[in-house]
């Protein structure tokens, strides 16, 4: 029972959206949804499903963001440089630090 509720700690219910290094938006995982981000270098596109989040899309060359995959853990971070477009999963018990990332 207790590796039930300590497992499931680690799943973030929100994510926070970032443009340019500011606050853009606080995302619900648990609400299926498509989400257009304008970042500099244009539109980034974020997925949201069955409390995951990802980049779908993005104008950036190298596509960096979009290989990063699905995120759902505390802590977890997906970013396009090149667009200055964040994604971070919130939570009370991040899945990494400073130390470990």
């Amino acid at each position: 029972m207790y590796a039930y509720f300590w497992r499931s700690a680690l799943y973030g219910q929100q994510a926070a959206i970032a443009v340019q290094g500011q606050h853009w938006l606080n995302v619900n995982l648990a609400h299926d949804q498509i989400i257009d981000v304008p970042g500099k270098l244009g539109i980034s596109t974020i997925h949201v499903h069955d409390g995951k989040i990802r980049f779908l899309h993005s104008p950036c060359d190298n596509k960096q963001c979009i290989h990063q995959g699905w995120l759902n853990q505390g802590g977890e971070l997906a970013a396009c440089l090149p667009n200055q477009v964040s994604v971070q999963i919130l939570g009370d018990d991040p899945r990494f630090d400073s130390i470990n990332f």
